[in-house]
């Protein structure tokens, strides 16, 4: 294949008009709201950076369990829980003007784990095996969802059931057992907290997930914008 046709045809696109616009907002449209925007903090923090009206939490410092929010770091052990982390996040998000979070359940404790000896997304980081696997007591994942959607009723407002679960390493279940967990989770959420908002399992970016198709149409109206299903937690969690 001739190189040279990709850049004649970028150059043809160029000498066309197809250019970056001079404005993010079109001419005569109004400004999209704060409430289309969010933040991502994929490591430990102290403090939100900046003050947005939607956060996520669920990732933070995946490869700590001292300081991390999801699963395993929350209990460490079947019916010992470690809230501080998720109290000091949620406190400081709040602070931060950020009125609208998001928790994505993820990462199985060895101890829960249907596989305990299998390598996940966290064994390269801490040596902890089995956290990809779905728990072998859908139980222990019951009693867990359980006491977070209690302890946080009214201060989190959106649950997602899984992180990334097309990727072997964050989910190495089927996707009837990932359907299992979710229809154990489903009922507990909105029986505990009504208001809540239960989402589906995120998947990560890969190029056959039509990405563009879940984003809002270019110069669309705030109003037509909203209504469009928003970036799931793959690019938009911490």
């Amino acid at each position: 294949m001739n190189k040279a046709v990709p850049l004649l045809v970028l150059l043809v696109l160029l000498g066309s008009g197809f250019s970056r616009p001079a404005s993010a907002t079109p001419t005569g449209s109004p400004p999209l709201p704060s409430s289309f925007f969010g933040i991502t903090v994929n490591s430990s923090v102290t403090k939100w950076p900046v003050p947005v009206t939607f956060g996520t939490a669920g990732k933070t410092a995946a490869g700590s369990t001292t300081v991390g929010t999801y699963w395993a770091a929350l209990e460490p052990s079947n019916g010992t829980y470690n809230w501080t982390p998720m109290d000091n996040l949620v406190a400081a998000a709040h602070a931060a003007g950020v009125g609208t979070i998001m928790y994505t359940f993820f990462e199985t404790p060895t101890w829960a784990s249907s596989n305990p000896t299998q390598s996940c997304s966290a064994t390269a980081n801490t040596g902890v095996y089995g956290c990809a696997a779905p728990p072998k007591n859908m139980n222990d994942w019951a009693a867990f969802v359980t006491a977070v959607v209690s302890r946080y009723k009214g201060e989190i407002q959106y649950y997602e059931l899984w992180n990334e679960p097309n990727v072997s390493t964050e989910f190495s279940g089927t996707v009837e057992q990932m359907v299992a967990m979710a229809q154990v989770a489903y009922p507990i959420i909105k029986s505990t907290d009504p208001a809540a908002t239960v989402l589906a399992p995120g998947v990560a970016q890969e190029l056959t997930v039509p990405r563009l198709q879940l984003l809002p149409k270019p110069r669309q109206i705030p109003a037509e914008a909203s209504q469009s299903p928003r970036p799931t937690s793959s690019n938009m969690s911490i």
